[in-house]
């Protein structure tokens, strides 16, 4: 998966995409990191 996004995170083999103008991964995310 190719993020255009600020921050790519690698949970569980899986890539999850936060963006910079935005909490809708954003928070989600923080959960794993």
């Amino acid at each position: 998966m190719i993020c255009r996004d600020c921050m790519t995170v690698n949970w569980s083999g899986r890539e999850y995409c936060s963006k910079c103008s935005g909490e809708l991964y954003g928070k989600h995310l923080n959960s794993f990191i």
